[in-house]
């Protein structure tokens, strides 16, 4: 068995310490980790005779082999930040290894090893290694030259740009459903009152100043003179209908006041505090942006043509009938059910749209 796989059966010993089957059993994994990870072929008997030269100890009759015992010193002295020299450093070790071999012995001899919990456990873990080796290799020289960036740019140009917006205030004139039939008029003459003292403001007064005291609807506008900040040429009209939208984006120049907007509800006015053209983001701003997209998107296809390589060749067939008879089983501990593994994203990530941040001062 490989490094490799001896790592992934490392992570098979932490996993186990989480599981709801208590720590004896975690101790248990960890030597079957170990002692299955330090052999390939079946358990060598002991000798008859003295032992041989490159056997260190042996547990039950299973070896730990001098190159097993070397990589140990390697890695724990890794670990420790310093080679484990001494003696008795080295006998602790051993003594480790060997209690580890013991645990694992026992834990064979109660069937540990046939247990389907751990058995799929260590398939996972070994289909895992395979995975990540395979795709290592067909993914080794992936890479985004700068011309594929640009011609990605060139390509989609569209796609980075900061669309048009306008920043205005808004007065909204309810109408009163307790008025009745007159309660439209009084709406009406009330916003267009506001609308000739809005029309009579001074330029540098911010959107409807003063008036917005006397009119907003929302208390929270009436300090800011109505103002609901950046309206974005295209949006979804969210909190404000498509026709209040409409008329912000007719408005020409800061000050200019929009005509009355009326709707089922009442009657808006608009006053524009500021407007910007859409602006054509420069690939020095997203050319990172592209990178990363089109590297998701190579990525994607090595994990589609290991996919495709992996069930080459291989019977595969569903029976669809049994499948969809399938259901839970009614009452199982949720709590008990370990999570499945992410399903792989299938989609590549997007360019960064335009947002204020992004917005060239």
């Amino acid at each position: 068995m490989g490094y490799g796989l001896v790592s992934a059966w490392a992570r098979a010993c932490r996993l186990a310490a989480s599981w709801a089957v208590g720590g004896v059993t975690a101790v248990l994994l960890c030597g079957l980790c170990g002692a299955c990870s330090r052999r390939s072929s079946p358990p060598v008997k002991a000798p008859s005779g003295p032992e041989p030269v490159s056997v260190v100890a042996t547990v039950a009759g299973e070896p730990i082999s001098v190159d097993e015992f070397r990589d140990a010193l390697e890695r724990y002295g890794r670990q420790r930040g310093r080679l484990l020299a001494t003696p008795a450093e080295r006998r602790e070790l051993l003594e480790y290894l060997i209690r580890e071999q013991a645990v694992a012995h026992r834990a064979k001899a109660a069937g540990y090893d046939r247990d389907p919990e751990l058995v799929a456990e260590f398939e996972r873990l070994v289909s895992n290694k395979y995975r990540e080796d395979r795709m290592r290799a067909l993914g080794a020289n992936i890479e985004v030259n700068d011309d594929e960036v640009r011609r990605c740019y060139d390509e989609h140009r569209g796609e980075y740009t900061i669309p048009e917006r306008v920043r205005v205030a808004l007065l909204f004139f309810p109408i009163a459903v307790a008025a009745g039939a007159t309660g439209r008029d009084e709406a009406l003459a009330t916003a267009t009152k506001a609308r000739g003292d809005a029309v009579a403001l001074a330029l540098d007064v911010r959107g409807f100043g003063p008036l917005a005291q006397q009119y907003a609807a929302d208390p929270a506008r009436r300090h800011v003179g109505g103002d609901i900040g950046w309206l974005q040429r295209g949006a979804t009209p969210g909190r404000w209908p498509a026709a209040v939208q409409e008329a912000a984006f007719a408005l020409q120049a800061p000050g200019d006041v929009s005509a009355l907007v009326p709707t089922e509800d009442g009657f808006y006015l608009i006053r524009l505090i500021a407007r910007e053209p859409e602006q054509q983001r420069s690939l020095d701003v997203v050319k990172n942006n592209i990178r990363y997209d089109l590297l998701h998107k190579k990525r994607n296809q090595v994990r589609e043509a290991f996919e495709a390589e992996v069930r080459a060749g291989l019977d595969i067939q569903i029976n669809e009938p049994v499948l969809k008879s399938v259901a839970p089983l009614a009452g199982k501990d949720e709590g008990a059910v370990r999570a499945l593994p992410a399903l792989p994203d299938s989609g590549a990530a997007k360019p960064a749209s335009g947002t204020d941040a992004e917005r060239p001062r």
